[in-house]
């Protein structure tokens, strides 16, 4: 097989796969979420189920885990850096 249509293949699992996370977020913080109407819930419900727009919903759901994965990527290579440097 072509390593074009491997790449092609591994944005597409990648990207379903997000979106399939997203979508589970967005289902779970819907219920959370207190709907004082009918029409407050009904939107953003409309909200949730479009592909895409939906990240929107659970932006900050994604920032508090990429942010969470960085810092702890840091904080591994700074003890690998400061260990290292308590060798010399």
């Amino acid at each position: 097989m072509s390593e074009k249509w491997d790449e092609g293949v591994a944005a597409w699992l990648f990207w379903g796969s997000v979106q399939a996370i997203t979508y589970v977020m967005c289902i779970i913080r819907w219920f959370v979420t207190d709907h004082y109407s009918f029409w407050h819930g009904f939107k953003e419900l409309i909200w949730v189920l479009v592909p895409i727009l939906n990240f929107t919903y659970v932006w900050d759901w994604w920032l508090n885990t990429v942010v969470f994965i960085f810092g702890s990527i840091f904080f591994i290579l700074k003890g690998l850096f400061m260990a290292v440097l308590s060798i010399f």
